[in-house]
């Protein structure tokens, strides 16, 4: 069986994709935390602001990867948080799976998790130590990778993968991180929803 994760660190081609490079990046941070006794794994982005009982909320989830929401930087209206819709409408432009990104509105104090598929970015991302450890001979662990001819990031399609393999997940509403510069948590303090 061909493993599910192709990516090949040495392969030129892949070298030069600056989402390959990204994904090398957060695995390499991935294999230092396994070195650890650590039970989660708690991934921050640089330009993410998480509010102060984020990481309590998460793990009252207990799932096996959770998050809060942050929005894109280009819209308050639109996070960064969706639902995964498999497959792909042919006609659709966007990467498969598709996911439709939930607004403020859908999404700001609501908890979405199994077996609703979801996704979104690492920028506040928790996950228990095994989602990260092999769970069979045949599959390598999973990791964060780029599928191409993906459109969207490398963080969607873990938490594509890892519902695939049937880890719990949750997207946490109550939990609204800030997303530098445009929209830091005092900003998202004085904002009306």
């Amino acid at each position: 069986m061909e493993p599910v994760h192709p990516y090949n660190p040495k392969d030129p081609k892949q070298l030069k994709h600056k989402p390959t490079l990204s994904a090398a990046n957060v695995n390499r941070h991935i294999n230092e935390f396994l070195k650890t006794d650590a039970t989660h794994m708690w991934m921050i982005d640089a330009d993410c602001e998480v509010p102060p009982h984020a990481l309590c909320e998460l793990l009252k989830l207990d799932v096996d990867i959770a998050s809060g929401v942050t929005f894109s930087h280009k819209e308050h209206n639109r996070t960064s948080s969706g639902r995964w819709y498999p497959p792909a409408r042919p006609e659709s432009k966007r990467s498969t799976p598709w996911f439709k990104f939930y607004t403020a509105k859908e999404i700001f104090g609501r908890v979405v998790q199994s077996p609703t598929p979801v996704g979104t970015g690492a920028f506040c991302l928790l996950c228990r130590r095994r989602v990260f450890e092999p769970f069979h001979d045949s599959f390598t662990p999973l990791r964060f990778r780029w599928d191409p001819p993906q459109e969207y990031s490398i963080d969607l399609t873990f938490w594509k993968d890892a519902q695939m393999f049937g880890f719990t997940a949750a997207i946490h509403g109550g939990c609204i991180c800030g997303h530098l510069p445009e929209y830091p948590l005092k900003r998202l303090e004085t904002m009306e929803w």
